[in-house]
């Protein structure tokens, strides 16, 4: 696979990771803690404060899935190093 295609495949799979835990974290507010946006209770109006909460929701699942595709990803080179090197 070429790198363009891997960097487009990697980039399609932290949007689409993203994208369902945020919807996942809309459907079931009650499994993550609240104290992740609670400072969101203070916003300006009913509309700022779920425009923050939107904000605070996907910006949050983006890091979550980014850390995880990282360590993923550094897991699979590290096994298949590995692996060369006792082949």
């Amino acid at each position: 696979m070429s790198r363009p295609a891997r960097i487009a495949a990697l980039t399609t799979a932290i949007a689409l990771g993203t994208l369902a835990l945020s919807r996942f974290w809309y459907t079931h507010p009650d499994l993550f803690p609240r104290a992740l946006w609670s400072w969101l209770d203070g916003a300006g109006g009913a509309d700022a404060g779920q425009n923050l909460e939107f904000l605070a929701v996907v910006a949050t699942s983006l890091v979550v899935i980014s850390i995880a595709a990282y360590v993923v990803l550094r897991t699979w080179r590290w096994l298949a190093s590995t692996r060369r090197r006792h082949a």
